[in-house]
């Protein structure tokens, strides 16, 4: 009997770890699409230095931050660290 107690908890706790991982799957996805917009946009901002390239990029930057700490950490909030980053991204591609 307690053999399919054990069953009957592992499928109903154990369901839920397939959806986790598609849900994992799924943001590993959009963390990757994001960050391969914001490299283009930094490199579009490298071809051309213009105040619509260097916004663009500061959103999809910021985006990609965003997205960043919330799969990894949980948090959807852009830090100081992370406009540093940026900028220190930005700065690197019009002076090289």
């Amino acid at each position: 009997m307690m053999g399919l107690l054990g069953y009957l908890f592992f499928c109903f706790v154990g369901g839920d770890d397939e959806e986790d991982d598609e849900e994992d799957n799924k943001e590993e996805k959009e963390l990757e699409l994001a960050r391969v917009r914001y490299q283009g946009a930094l490199d579009k901002l490298a071809e051309e230095n213009s105040s619509d390239n260097k916004i663009k990029a500061l959103e999809l930057g910021r985006h990609y931050a965003s997205l960043s700490r919330k799969v990894h950490q949980g948090d959807k909030s852009v830090t100081l660290f992370d406009e540093v980053a940026l900028t220190d991204d930005i700065n690197a591609r019009l002076n090289s």
